[in-house]
């Protein structure tokens, strides 16, 4: 959820199946806000186990081959 910028209420991390605020963009409110940034993972810490990539509904999290 957003307020004008540049104020955040909160960032979402919620099931989109239960999300009021993805419920009331799906009739019509304008209550959601994109946002433009990515997590980003320090790699001297990564494991290389994927835990993050399943954990992410966002679909935001990828392996690279190269980790």
């Amino acid at each position: 959820w957003t307020l004008r910028t540049p104020f955040v209420a909160y960032l979402c991390n919620c099931d989109e199946k239960a999300c009021m605020g993805m419920m009331g963009k799906d009739k019509g409110s304008n209550v959601m806000k994109k946002g433009h940034t990515l997590p980003v993972t320090d790699g001297s810490k990564c494991a290389g186990c994927g835990t993050c990539v399943s954990a992410c509904h966002f679909d935001a999290r990828k392996m690279s081959p190269d980790n």
